[in-house]
């Protein structure tokens, strides 16, 4: 009798443990995208309003950045004095479209590449638009801005006129 009192435990704890409701994996990967999109509303937001504080906090500690000139690279407290000194002495009001956003997800889940285009930017206007390349991880269960990438990106069409225009441009000498 013990054997199959035994037995149905055995039974009746599979049957409990197969039927719990599990998240699928694209539902989670949902739920992901949905954080992203949030993080990022809220990182640009953060900027925008000059909290420097609470922007530094959705920063990694080994966070990289790149800008679109090649000698632009800034670890986090260089990007972050560069942005509270260009936040204090421009009228910038950072008004941009983003144009498209494509964000994919890491095996693990813990890692995130996104990938937004934006158009109409303060600097470059309207016919030049931005890429943005941000690569985010999570540390103990919250997002964090580990690298961003900013690029330039001209249609092919008009990459010959950058061409012509930069060859006849004299070029200035370095200011470093």
């Amino acid at each position: 009798m013990k054997r199959y009192i035994n037995l149905s435990i055995v039974c009746l704890s599979v049957v409990i443990f197969a039927c719990q409701s599990q998240t699928s994996p694209s539902a989670e990967k949902e739920t992901i995208r949905n954080e992203i999109t949030s993080f990022l509303n809220e990182f640009y937001s953060t900027y925008k309003s000059g909290d420097f504080e609470a922007l530094a906090d959705k920063l990694s500690e080994k966070s990289l950045f790149m800008g679109t000139d090649s000698k632009e690279v800034w670890n986090k407290s260089e990007m972050l004095a560069m942005l509270q000194k260009k936040h204090e002495n421009s009228n910038d009001n950072f008004t941009y479209k983003i144009t498209t956003r494509i964000i994919r997800i890491s095996e693990d889940q813990n890692s995130v590449l996104v990938i937004e285009q934006l158009e109409d930017t303060p600097v470059f206007g309207e016919n030049l638009p931005v890429r943005v390349t941000t690569q985010l991880q999570r540390q103990q269960n919250e997002w964090q801005v580990n690298f961003i990438s900013w690029s330039i990106i001209p249609d092919n069409k008009d990459l010959f006129k950058f061409i012509d225009f930069l060859s006849k441009t004299p070029k200035e000498p370095d200011t470093k």
